[in-house]
């Protein structure tokens, strides 16, 4: 919902700032799917996926890792 404001106010959202919230999900999301493809029970599967995602969110804010920023060449 917060997306599709900021949009709207012609702003960037702040998942496309320099905080990694959609890489985190990207991961755990692309572990799923390489668990799953392996025939991994779907209640690991879960678990583990979705650890991946809140252990990499939450070492991103304890060591302020971020994505690196690119410039707009004009």
């Amino acid at each position: 919902m917060r997306v599709i404001r900021d949009m709207m106010t012609n702003e960037i959202p702040i998942i496309f700032h320099k905080e990694i919230y959609a890489t985190a999900c990207f991961f755990g999301a692309l572990l799923y799917l390489v668990l799953n493809n392996f025939g991994i029970d779907h209640d690991w599967n879960l678990v583990l996926s979705g650890s991946l995602i809140v252990i990499n969110r939450c070492l991103a804010v304890y060591f302020n890792w971020s994505l690196p920023k690119f410039r707009v060449a004009k």
